[in-house]
């Protein structure tokens, strides 16, 4: 066995699987920070903001002044905007719709478990900027369907608009944005209203909560989305000094996150000090490691553990170069 494989940790088909980890390192439920996830590092902490909004559980869903208002930043007409529960939901309710797509690879894999067939002769669903590689598409690059969940965090703007042509759906999510992995917020663009309608209709009665509703209403009009991509951007070349300084391979990706080439089992010895990668197995890239950006506090304790986790790496299998 290489060194690069004698490392195991559970992986899965996406990020967020901190628990799993957990439980399999037998580490203490939350104790891990996770950085198999992406999200906006400099979302504002709504801890203070969820006690107050705690009301909202005993209430019924309601989310038609919510649709406005992501309407009117969005600046689309609310009869083309539906909400979703995260992008997930989006993905899901796009596959069902259209059933047969192109899937151009390495792409997020819940495509492939939602559509009915994947042919190379079918119109293309692509997200933008690619997941996991992190460049966005070609400009002149056309898809029948574009997820677009991290768009805003990677340009400073909420999308490319791919959505004016009638024939585009757009996919969006406000999950990443406000860094609420656990209340699920997303929409999806469609100009065919029919297509949107049988997407509506397929959705559950109240399929977003009606405190993930109450949340985005209070946050969407303040977001600032080029300084979120200004700070973004700072913490990107923080990140890459960090890695670099140990001789890790780093690629600064346009998305915002970073890849890690050739380095497979940091991932483990991090875990082990309580920190979490991204596992690209599932898309078809072993020896690749995606890491999410960390918050300020996060950051910290990223520059204490990693030098410990590479100490660890390197008393293994004979691991001492990996650039």
């Amino acid at each position: 066995m290489t060194a690069e494989n004698a490392f195991y940790l559970p992986g899965g088909e996406h990020g967020g699987n901190a628990s799993v980890v957990e439980a399999y390192l037998g580490l203490a439920p939350f104790s891990l920070i996770d950085l198999s996830m992406s999200m906006n590092p400099f979302a504002e902490n709504i801890t203070a903001l969820l006690s107050d909004l705690a009301y909202t559980v005993g209430i019924y869903p309601n989310s038609e002044k919510l649709q406005l208002l992501l309407a009117e930043i969005l600046d689309v007409d609310h009869r083309y905007l539906l909400l979703t529960n995260g992008a997930a939901e989006a993905i899901a309710l796009v596959a069902h719709e259209v059933k047969v797509a192109k899937v151009d690879e390495p792409e997020f894999s819940l495509w492939k478990k939602h559509l009915c067939l994947v042919s190379k002769e079918a119109g293309l669903v692509k997200s933008n900027p690619v997941n996991p590689t992190g460049e966005l598409v070609p400009e002149n690059l056309r898809a029948m369907v574009f997820d677009e969940a991290f768009y805003p965090l990677t340009k400073g703007e909420w999308s490319r608009r791919d959505f004016d042509s009638s024939s585009t759906i757009v996919i969006g999510s406000l999950t990443k944005l406000f860094a609420i992995p656990g209340l699920r917020l997303g929409y999806l663009i469609c100009k065919d209203e029919s297509k949107l309608a049988r997407m509506k209709k397929r959705q559950p009665e109240w399929p977003i909560s009606s405190l993930s509703i109450a949340v985005a209403e209070q946050l969407l009009p303040g977001v600032d989305l080029a300084l979120i991509r200004k700070k973004i951007i700072r913490r990107q070349q923080e990140l890459y000094e960090l890695l670099t300084s140990y001789d890790l391979k780093v690629n600064v990706c346009q998305a915002p996150w970073l890849l890690i080439e050739n380095a497979s089992w940091l991932r483990y010895f991090l875990a082990l000090e309580k920190v979490l990668l991204r596992d690209l197995t599932s898309f078809g890239m072993p020896s690749m490691l995606r890491m999410g950006l960390p918050n300020d506090s996060q950051m910290d304790f990223l520059a204490k553990a990693l030098p410990k986790a590479i100490h660890k790496g390197k008393q293994f299998h004979g691991i001492r170069k990996w650039s």
